[in-house]
C-alpha cells in the first residue's frame, strides 16, 4: 500500500513539475497568455528579444514556434537561440535552467517599407511536455505606420485571434466604408453576436461568454453585404 501511495505521489509531483511553468517578459514587462505586442522597427528589419523564465524546479528543453496569421510580406527570417539561428517556423532546442531566465533568444523579422501589418503567434514550449507552454501575439508594423490605441488593420481585411478562442476573441478589421458591423454566426446560419463598428478600421474585443463550444463563422458587414466569412472555433 505504501508503495502505491509513493508511486502516486511521484506521478503527481512530476506532473506539477511539468505544469505550465514558462513565463515571458519583454522590455522588463510581463507578457501574459494571449497578450498582443505591437512593434514598429526603425528600418526594414527587427530583432525581437523576449525573455523566457522557467519557474519549475527542473530544467527543460524548449523550442520557439512562430506562426504567421495573416497575408503580408512581413516575415520571420530566422529564430535564434544562443549562436544557432534557424530559418523556418521553429527554433532549435535550447535549455532553460530551473528557476532561471533565458535571455539569449531572438526572432528576426523582415519588414518591407510598404508592408501592411503582420500578425504572428509566438509559442515557447517544453519539448518533453508540449502543454507546458506560453503563447502570445506580435503585431509587426513597417517603419512608416501610424499607430492608434487600437492599432491599424490591413485595408478591407479582418482576422480573429486567438483562434481557437475561449471566453473572448480579438478581431482586427478594416472596412471599405466608414462604418459597419461585425457579425458572428453559428453553423445554422443564425447571427449570435453583433458589434457595431463606428470606425473604418480598428480592433474589437468580442465577449464569447455563454456561447456553446463549436465552430462559428464571422464576417464584416458594411451596410450592403457581409464580406467573405471566416471560421472561428470556440472552446
Amino acid at each position: 500500500m505504501k508503495k502505491i501511495v509513493f508511486i502516486a505521489f511521484a506521478m503527481l509531483f512530476n506532473f506539477g513539475m511539468r505544469a505550465q511553468t514558462i513565463t515571458v517578459s519583454y522590455n522588463s514587462e510581463p507578457v501574459g497568455t494571449n497578450d498582443t505586442l505591437s512593434l514598429k522597427p526603425e528600418d526594414d528589419e527587427l530583432e525581437f528579444k523576449p525573455f523566457f523564465t522557467n519557474n519549475s524546479m527542473q530544467s527543460i528543453v524548449a523550442r520557439i514556434k512562430v506562426e504567421k496569421l495573416n497575408e503580408t510580406t512581413t516575415n520571420v527570417w530566422s529564430i535564434c537561440t544562443g549562436q544557432l539561428c534557424v530559418a523556418g517556423t521553429q527554433s532549435a532546442p535550447f535549455n532553460i535552467i530551473a528557476g532561471m531566465t533565458y535571455t539569449d533568444a531572438h526572432i528576426d523579422f523582415s519588414v518591407p517599407e510598404d508592408a501592411p501589418m503582420g500578425l504572428f503567434k509566438v509559442t515557447v514550449f517544453d519539448t518533453n511536455s508540449p502543454n507546458n507552454k506560453a503563447e502570445f501575439f506580435v503585431k509587426m508594423y513597417n517603419k512608416n505606420a501610424l499607430l492608434d490605441i487600437c492599432d491599424v488593420a490591413e485595408e478591407a481585411s479582418f482576422v480573429a485571434y486567438p483562434n481557437p478562442a475561449n471566453g473572448a476573441v480579438n478581431v482586427d478589421y478594416s472596412l471599405k466604408s466608414h462604418s459597419g458591423e461585425l457579425r458572428l454566426y453559428n453553423m445554422s446560419g443564425m447571427c449570435v453576436k453583433s458589434v457595431p463598428l463606428t470606425n473604418q478600421e480598428g480592433c474589437v474585443h468580442l465577449d464569447l461568454t455563454g456561447l456553446p463550444t463549436g465552430v462559428y463563422m464571422y464576417g464584416l458587414c458594411d451596410g450592403q453585404r457581409t464580406g467573405g466569412m471566416k471560421k472561428l472555433v470556440v472552446k
